[in-house]
């Protein structure tokens, strides 16, 4: 994905009757993501199919659990990550409606924005 400046992000892609591109399959590999969030600017789908939270510390296991697979079902609906158990992985996993949302605060609401601080008035001139 061009968007990606740690070139972490790899698209599998097929076109449709219609020659339009679906993507079939995104792999991640968070070792090499530095949570700059152009992901998530570049992304074309409303609404958006890549959410980064504040809160971006996560931990793995072992050096194969940092690349995540996500894949859409028959009817072309995301699926969540899961592990070779069928368990669900990762702070994405409490977020079905969305592609991915990562970090630790992924379960709750993107925080709102801030209203610009005020400027102190200048002390009077004497």
């Amino acid at each position: 994905m061009r968007a990606c400046p740690s070139a972490c992000i790899d698209l599998t892609s097929e076109r449709n009757a219609a020659g339009k591109k679906i993507i079939q399959n995104y792999t991640i590999d968070f070792g090499k993501c530095n949570w700059c969030r152009l992901c998530e600017e570049a992304c074309p789908t409303n609404p958006k199919s890549v959410h980064h939270t504040l809160e971006y510390e996560m931990m793995f296991l072992s050096r194969d659990d940092f690349k995540i697979t996500w894949t859409k079902d028959a009817e072309g609906r995301p699926l969540v990550p899961v592990n070779a158990a069928g368990v669900p992985i990762g702070p994405w996993a409490d977020t079905p409606g969305k592609h991915l949302s990562v970090g630790l605060g992924a379960h709750k609401s993107p925080p709102p924005v801030a209203a610009p601080a005020a400027v102190p008035a200048a002390p009077p001139a004497h």
